[in-house]
This record gives structure tokens, C-alpha cells and sequence, in this order.
């Protein structure tokens, strides 16, 4: 978005035109970027949200649950800031800040998923990173 200057391709939100219609009327390379970060954007808030859910079905260290519910509230935030970066027409503290919490909230992510298949890192048992795999193959 950033690197080929689609941040204002399209210029509404949560809608793409101003008439309320939900796919662009025109299209060119800018609003395909664009349209196309709004659709991975949607695809990521299901998914992680269906992931933090099952995290949250299993016994796992605390460390794991509190990083997983920070990953949901920072994917919160950068939902907010990605629509405010349109509203208030790509100003630079929310946009500064929306690349940010992407980076953050990536790392985070990251950091849970690291953890769920090394959990003797956590809490020290080797007994216990097969029961995890158990437990979150089911």
C-alpha cells in the first residue's frame, strides 16, 4: 500500500464507493492494492479470531493465553486505525501508528506460534509440549 501509493485509492470505509456499493466502480492498479489489502485485512480478523478462540479452548500456559489475548486487541487496534487512516485522509500519526501495531502485532503472532510448538520453553516440561500438540490436533 504504502510503497506504490494506494493508501487513498479508495477513499471510503467500510464501503468502496460513495454511492455504498462494496466493490469499486473503477478499477486500476491502485485500488486492486488497495481492495486487495481490505480483503487479506478481513481474511486475517476471521482466521486470528477463530485461532484466538481455539487458544483459548486448551489448558495453556499463561504466557501463551496472555500474548494470544494482546495479539486480539492490538488486531482490534489496527482495525481502527486502518479506518481512521481513511477517514481522516491518511494523516500521518494514524498511519505512523497502523504500520506499527502491523509489525507489533506480527511479532506477536509469531511469538505465540513459536511458543505453541516449543512449550518447554515456558514451563519446562518436554511432557508437555506432546500434550499441547494433543490437545490442539483435536
Amino acid at each position: 500500500m504504502r510503497h506504490k501509493g494506494a493508501g487513498l485509492a479508495i477513499d471510503t470505509f467500510p464501503m468502496s464507493t460513495r454511492d455504498g456499493n462494496w466493490l469499486p466502480t473503477d478499477w486500476n492498479f491502485h485500488v486492486s492494492i488497495h481492495f486487495a489489502h481490505r480483503v487479506i485485512a478481513l481474511l486475517i480478523i476471521l482466521s486470528y479470531s477463530a485461532w484466538f478462540f481455539c487458544l483459548q479452548r486448551h489448558t495453556l500456559p499463561t504466557l501463551i493465553r496472555k500474548l494470544s489475548l494482546i495479539a486480539l486487541i492490538l488486531l482490534l487496534v489496527q482495525i481502527i486505525l486502518g479506518a481512521s487512516i481513511i477517514w481522516l485522509h491518511k494523516m500521518a500519526i494514524p498511519t505512523t501508528l497502523h504500520v506499527i501495531i502491523g509489525a507489533t502485532l506480527l511479532a506477536n503472532v509469531w511469538s505465540v506460534a513459536f511458543l505453541l510448538h516449543q512449550p518447554f520453553l515456558v514451563d519446562g516440561s518436554k511432557t508437555n509440549q506432546q500434550s499441547v500438540r494433543t490437545n490442539l490436533s483435536h
